[in-house]
This record gives C-alpha cells, structure tokens and sequence, in this order.
C-alpha cells in the first residue's frame, strides 16, 4: 500500500514538473499559477503520507543503479562483441576517465581479433584518448584492422607509414594503404591519392589517375580536391577531363580480389625499380609480372611464385632501404 501511495506521489510530482513547462512555454488560461501549487503541495504531502505509512525507503524497482558502468565487470570468458560493446558504453561519457575506463575492455576485445575495437585502440593511442600517446603502439593496433579491410584504419596507417610515425618511412608501402583505402571509398584517401599520384609520392607520378582520385573526392563533397583539380585542369591542357570524368564514375574494382590492385602496383613498382621488368605499374598481374616475380625469387633463392605476405615483406625491406639511402 505504502509503495502504491509512493508512486502516486512521485506522478503528481512528475505532473507538476510537465505543467511548469507548459506553463513557461504558453502561458495558457488552462494553467495556472494556483493550479502549479496545488499540485506541489499535492505531491508533498502524499510523499509525506507515504513516509508515515512505512514506506521509507524508494521500491526496489525505482532504486537507481548501485554500480557505476566502470565498475560493470565481464567475465573472463566475454565475447569480443560483448568486451566492444561495453567499452563502447563507458566511451559515450566522452571524458578522459571515461575513455580511461573503457580501455581495457577495448584492449581485451581487440586481443580477440575484433575489427572495431583494434581500430578504435589504435586511435585511441595515436591520439592519445584515455592512454599515453603511443604511436608505434597505435601501428601495432590499426595494422591488424587495415588487414582486415577496415577503410579509416587503412587511412591512418598509410599516414603513419608516409610520415615515419611510430615506425620505419614507407612512402610507397603506405601509398599501397591508401590506394585499398580509396577502393573502399574513403574520401581522406581518394584525395591524398590523388595528390600522391600528382607529386609522385611513394614513387609513381600518373597526373591521370591522381584526377580520376580527385574527382571521386570532389564528387564526395572534398572541397581541397576541387582547388586541386582546378588547379591541374590549367596544367592539363591536353586532357580530355570528359573522358577522366566518365572513368571516375565507374564501380570501384572489388576490393575482395586478392591481391587487391595496390599490393599488385607495389610489387610492380619495387620489381621495375631493382631492374626485373615487371611491366607498367598498373596493378594488373601480367605475364611480364609473373616472369619478374619468378626472376627476383630465383635472385634470392627462395620459391615466390606468387603475390604473398613473404614477397611483399621482401620487397618492403628493399623499399625502406631506397628511401632511407
């Protein structure tokens, strides 16, 4: 009975509160002044009443929370799923100790292989959100995510690679990233592609591609790919940009094919650059792709018939030693 009364008490309350609203927002001749009152003292001396008849205390299913979501604890054996979804819980507090305590949620969930959670930890350490800044940390997390085809991971570690950040200066590898990136239509890459493309950074220069990627980034609503695109129409002069226009609206290639076109460009790049003649650098694996291949592993006594995790290390560590030299 006591709770019974309680609740009703706690509603003319609540009506009261909604009533001073209305009243502040229309000022209406159906609520008045006197009308407010009457339902506070209402409210109070039933909340009153209650506390007289036994119930001292809030039911049990109005009780807030005894714990806060920081002191929430998983089991051992959590889910990636759920570990991700918890420590995305306590980020919304958007607050340093909120991204505090979500860490090591997030850290378990990624330890678990999980896209999102190595992704966001990697963030979290390249910008220094909830950890100590690490950026040779935040590659150790954002690599595993870009493996797995995660768009903005790709974005950032091609960032980290161009720039010698938290690792060794990668130009061309970490254009590779952003060409898989710009694949899966991110707009920050299709526009540092296209640039790349233009200055010939990581060491392809192909004005033609770098507008196809600018294009894709104006058409995304990049307002630096429209400055840049201007500026290379007046250089361009002999271009049809009808004809780059129509090639930018095309489907981008599937980015399930394996190896992706940038992996292929990369190889071709590094091959044609220690002289195996691996063909253009277009990303097609070709016969005379093929023939380099088997050329360079016959060079390093090793079987590397194809484009593989121990090709592609080869020829990054030839790579680092050209732009480090």
């Amino acid at each position: 009975m006591s709770n019974i009364i309680y609740v009703v008490a706690l509603a003319v309350a609540d009506i009261w509160a909604y009533t001073s609203w209305i009243l502040v927002i229309f000022r209406g001749p159906f609520l008045t002044i006197k009308t407010m009152i009457s339902l506070r003292l209402l409210a109070i001396v039933l909340l009153g009443f209650s506390g007289l008849v036994g119930c001292t205390t809030t039911p049990s299913w109005l009780q807030p929370f005894s714990t806060t979501p920081a002191e929430v604890s998983l089991p051992a054996d959590a889910s990636a799923s759920q570990l991700y979804e918890q420590a995305l819980r306590l980020g919304y507090q958007a607050n340093s100790q909120g991204l505090r305590d979500a860490h090591p949620f997030l850290q378990r969930a990624a330890q678990q292989d999980h896209v999102g959670a190595q992704y966001l930890l990697g963030m979290n350490y390249l910008l220094g959100r909830g950890v100590t800044k690490d950026e040779a940390l935040a590659y150790r997390w954002l690599e595993p995510a870009a493996e797995a085809g995660h768009a903005s991971a790709q974005y950032f570690l091609a960032e980290l690679l161009i720039n010698g950040r938290g690792v060794s200066t990668e130009k061309a590898w970490g254009v590779q990233w952003l060409e898989r990136s710009a694949n899966r239509n991110e707009k920050a890459s299709q526009l540092a592609l296209g640039i790349a493309f233009a200055s010939g950074l990581g060491g392809i220069t192909d004005e033609y591609l770098a507008v196809e990627w600018l294009i894709r980034a104006r058409n995304q609503g990049s307002p630096e790919a429209l400055q840049l695109l201007t500026k290379l129409s007046a250089k361009l002069v002999d271009v049809d940009w009808q004809i780059l226009e129509r090639r930018a609206k095309r489907p981008l290639p599937s980015v399930l094919a394996k190896p992706e076109q940038a992996s292929i460009r990369f190889v071709q790049l590094v091959l044609n650059r220690h002289g195996y003649r691996a063909g253009p650098e277009d990303g097609i694996e070709g016969a005379r792709t093929r023939a380099a291949i088997g050329r360079f592993s016959a060079s390093q006594e090793v079987s590397l018939v194809d484009i593989s995790e121990p090709l592609l290390q080869r020829l990054r560590a030839l790579q680092r030693q050209d732009e480090t030299g």
